[in-house]
């Protein structure tokens, strides 16, 4: 399905790098990334109906459809995600304390004896 999509695409790419770098042209060179952008789009959903998706291709699908999500997690999983996360709460919170007690405690000149 690619194909018939691919032409159209290198023509677009081929008017960007022809345009003139002039500012007054940006909005130009915007619609013609958009449309390069749509382009994508519909062949991301041509090979989705099709499903001749190589995994490349369904990992980029899956990920821009945001489709990659973790599975719900049950209550136990979700207890040991929270405990985990409250552990490391408290050893970061353990070293802000060391560093906090390093800097209060005297210097000691190294210099005099």
């Amino acid at each position: 399905m690619k194909n018939n999509t691919e032409r159209t695409k290198k023509l677009i790419e081929e008017a960007i790098r022809l345009l003139p770098e002039d500012f007054a042209l940006r909005d130009a060179r915007y619609h013609m990334f958009r449309a390069i952008n749509e382009i994508d789009k519909v062949e991301n959903r041509r090979c989705k109906r099709g499903s001749q998706m190589t995994p490349r291709q369904k990992w980029e699908f899956d990920l821009q459809s945001s489709q990659m999500m973790a599975p719900p997690l049950n209550p136990q999983q979700r207890d040991n995600v929270i405990a985990n996360i409250d552990k490391m709460i408290g050893e970061q919170e353990q070293k802000i304390r060391e560093i906090q007690n390093k800097d209060q405690e005297p210097d000691m000149d190294i210099l005099t004896d």
